[in-house]
């Protein structure tokens, strides 16, 4: 174990994130207790859950009309791209509350 490179982390954490946070990163580590990170996936799940609105909410926006509805221009850069990407992009575009859009494709 190289203790100059512990000190340079440490040294780093300390500048970035403080000194509590620092100090408790050092006993997890000399404890050996392991971080309970959920994957992204998970992480994007919860975040879903939370901020997908209901559809009682989608319908009134989809309802709700402006004094001025500008075009939103959505350019999209079509050289090599994946299909599924694509696809999900369009599924996206066609479920937003907002209905004044236009998609342009540019390919080079």
């Amino acid at each position: 174990m190289n203790i100059k490179n512990n000190f340079s982390k440490i040294k780093y954490y300390l500048r970035r994130y403080g000194f509590f946070k620092t100090v408790k990163k050092v006993l997890k580590r000399l404890l050996h207790i392991k971080e309970n990170r959920k994957s992204n996936q998970e992480q994007y799940k919860i975040w879903m859950k939370k901020n997908t609105p209901k559809r009682e909410i989608l319908e009134i926006q989809k309802n709700t009309e402006f004094k001025y509805e500008p075009k939103i221009s959505i350019v999209v850069p079509m050289y090599n791209t994946n299909e599924i990407f694509f696809k999900e992009l369009v599924d996206s575009l066609e479920n937003q509350t907002y209905s004044n859009w236009e998609l342009l494709l540019a390919d080079r």
